[in-house]
């Protein structure tokens, strides 16, 4: 069964960037100071066009 970490990269690379965003943030929850979840929330916001919470997550990582 694979962990958090793969199924986030399956639905990036399925272009399932909604689904790969909400694992990022249940991620966040437990664990708000995680470096690889903050950069790739940050690149999830930036390919749906949501650049000014993409910019806030990278500041912020």
């Amino acid at each position: 069964m694979p962990g958090t970490r793969e199924r986030i990269q399956a639905d990036l690379a399925s272009g399932r960037l909604w689904k790969a965003r909400d694992r990022l943030r249940g991620v966040l929850r437990s664990a708000p100071s995680n470096q690889w979840a903050l950069e790739q929330l940050g690149d999830v916001y930036f390919r749906m066009g949501d650049l000014p919470e993409a910019g806030r997550v990278w500041f912020g990582s």
